[in-house]
């Protein structure tokens, strides 16, 4: 029976009985009422300082497996803390104030994080062990690298590490071990997580593997293979090539944007030949110039081949104008910044591109996408493969470029 009827029903028994012997009972009532709540607060209290304690032991367990970024990404987001609208009487727009995550949130946030490190780098590395098996005529090595123009560091994707069988099945088991984690925080089982975490997720974390370098580079490269997807069913035909115009043996591409001219590397492109249209070629990392002779980094663009030969011969940078289109990819474990949605605003608006300018992210954000959304920008997010719905309209929106470049030429 609820605590208020309780009281009226007692209140009628005990009527005959003196003031004074009422108020005592009333503050009886009124103390036991209080320590009840006192003791859901408390229990509050030590759930959210188990969190603190696990979120700790967590954050000092990817410090140890060189996994520290992950973590940095979360710290971000904590100290950044997440706008709220509230309502004011009389006003027409809501008041914005911040809100910061509790500890519990926070704990979450970095189980998400390093979820999305690790599950999500392996689907798109899978994904991209199946496009090797078509390429297979084309390519004698299933080894993709990047490497940094002024140095010899290589960052290596295999693309045969693993048979698509095990890798799928060894995703399978880290995709169970992640929704355990979570549904022991639900249950407030905090106190075996960490170790939890250790015995199943430490032996299959590689910390030379899961680099923030190498999954930004693993990305960049899901998104050149969508765009070769598209153009493919538009009835492209599709082949590489090399900065010498050679065939490659194998991939190789910019670490960081960089000199479309360069040969210190064989750096590798894809062509585009559609019948009867003009050339394009799709690189990964190369600058262009904007309309006020400003050099902007364009994680892929697609460009026309004629203009890409000249700027090879004469040692110069593509122009805008000879560009048909730039994605920009953002590969985040945790939240969107909105820094990188007003960066990628400037490029858009300096570039004006034919076929546009994209943002393009794994992950997610509702300050991002507001912005984006409200300055009429091409963006998506949630881009991975296990997201098919998100990945397919994706592909057609460029597939959809392709046929209104044919239209156009």
């Amino acid at each position: 029976m609820p605590l208020r009827l309780i009281q009226i029903s007692t209140f009628m028994v005990v009527a005959g009985k003196t003031s004074i012997e009422y108020t005592r009972y009333s503050q009886s009532l009124e103390r036991t009422r209080e320590s009840g709540l006192a003791a859901v607060k408390s229990r509050i209290t030590m759930k959210e300082q188990d969190c603190s304690a696990v979120y700790d032991d967590l954050i000092e367990m990817l410090e140890h497996l060189s996994l520290g970024w992950i973590a940095g990404q979360v710290a971000e987001v904590i100290n950044t803390g997440r706008v709220v609208e509230e309502i004011v009487s009389g006003r027409k727009s809501p008041d914005l104030k911040l809100s910061y995550h509790t500890p519990s949130e926070q704990l979450l946030l970095l189980i998400g994080a390093l979820e999305k490190a690790i599950v999500d780098s392996m689907e798109i590395e899978l994904d991209i062990a199946e496009a090797f098996i078509g390429q297979a005529n084309k390519l004698t090595s299933p080894e993709i690298h990047f490497i940094a123009s002024l140095s010899s560091r290589k960052s290596r994707i295999n693309g045969a590490d693993h048979t698509l069988a095990q890798g799928k099945k060894q995703l399978k088991t880290l995709k169970n071990s992640f929704n355990q984690l979570k549904q022991k925080i639900a249950q407030g089982q905090n106190s075996s997580l960490v170790e939890t975490i250790r015995d199943q997720l430490e032996p299959m974390i590689n910390s030379e593997v899961q680099t923030l370098g190498r999954n930004s580079n693993l990305y960049k490269y899901y998104i050149f293979n969508l765009i070769l997807k598209a153009a493919q069913n538009e009835g492209a035909r599709i082949y590489y090539q090399d900065v010498l115009k050679h065939s490659p043996e194998q991939l190789i591409f910019r670490e960081h944007a960089g000199q479309i001219d360069d040969t210190s590397h064989g750096y590798t492109h894809a062509v585009i030949e559609f019948e009867n249209k003009p050339v394009l070629e799709l690189h990964i990392g190369v600058k262009a110039q904007g309309r006020l002779r400003v050099l902007y980094d364009c994680d892929i663009c697609i460009l026309y081949k004629i203009e890409a030969e000249r700027c090879r011969e004469n040692q110069r940078i593509p122009r805008a104008s000879g560009i048909l289109l730039i994605v920009d990819c953002q590969n985040y474990t945790a939240e969107l910044p909105l820094a990188t949605a007003q960066a990628f605003i400037a490029l858009s608006s300096e570039l004006r591109l034919t076929g546009g300018c994209y943002f393009v992210s794994n992950s997610a954000s509702d300050s991002v996408a507001k912005l984006l959304a409200s300055r009429k920008r091409k963006w998506d997010y949630n881009i991975i493969p296990s997201l098919e719905n998100n990945v397919n309209r994706l592909m057609y929106d460029f597939q959809g470029q392709f046929k209104d470049f044919k239209a156009r030429h």
